[in-house]
This record gives C-alpha cells, structure tokens and sequence, in this order.
C-alpha cells in the first residue's frame, strides 16, 4: 500500500507480536497496524460529516483494504469513535521513540533494542527512555 500510495505510511506502523522479539536477532516485522487513533477522524475530518468519505478520500487504498471489515469492526468494544479508529492509549507515542522490548512469555531473558517505531502487543512490555544515553 505505501509504495501505491506514500500517504498510507502516516498510518501504517510496523507491528511485532511477543514471538518476533528474539535476543542477538535483529527486528523483522512481517505484521503492520493500521493505526487511526482515537478521535483523528473528528479532528482531521472537519469538513466532512460522515468521518468515513474523510477517510476514503485521504486514505483511499486503506480504506478499500478496511471496508470488508466493517461488520465485525462495528462489534469491538475497544474502539475509538467510529469502527476504524483504535482506543485511546496514553502511550502511542512512545512506540515511535526507542525503546526495549521484553515478551511477556519468555524462558530466558529475551528483549531487543527497537529505534525503527515498532508497535507491539500486549504479549510484550516496552521500556522507553526519555533521556538519549551517550554514544547512542
């Protein structure tokens, strides 16, 4: 979809699973989020009066891609203000930021160093950091 159409990567957000986080390996992401905060639609969409056009008209391959799920996306009780949107999440931001990420599960120690942006489940916890270490 980004390389189709570039604008689709302001919302298109590499995403690991608490599988993906090995030690001594570097990230691959083979999964991605298609990530509509909460209340985006209402903030950028001001023009439009179904949130929807707002986002067929900015977004049009993701919107294609999302409408089959209309149906069961309406039944989530974790959505933001309309069916496409995420919940609200205090902390969104920080997955843009490096960051240390630990899986849930795990058997030894396993975590990874992540700079790229990497959003990630609930199997996993992030460290983030709000001063940058020297040499980093």
């Amino acid at each position: 979809m980004i390389a189709e159409d570039p604008k689709s990567a302001e919302v298109i957000k590499p995403f690991l699973e608490g599988k993906d986080i090995k030690k001594y390996i570097k990230l691959k992401t083979k999964n991605y989020l298609i990530l509509f905060k909460k209340g985006i639609s209402n903030q950028k969409g001001t023009e439009y009066a179904n949130k929807w056009k707002w986002v067929e008209k900015t977004y049009p391959l993701i919107a294609a891609h999302l409408k089959p799920f209309e149906t069961g996306a309406e039944k989530r009780y974790d959505k933001g203000n309309y069916w496409w949107e995420l919940r609200i999440c205090d902390y969104y931001n920080e997955f843009e930021k490096p960051k240390i990420i630990i899986p849930a599960i795990v058997q030894s120690a396993n975590y990874c160093y992540d700079r790229t942006g990497c959003y990630s489940n609930d199997k996993t916890s992030i460290i983030g950091r709000s001063v940058k270490p020297l040499g980093l």
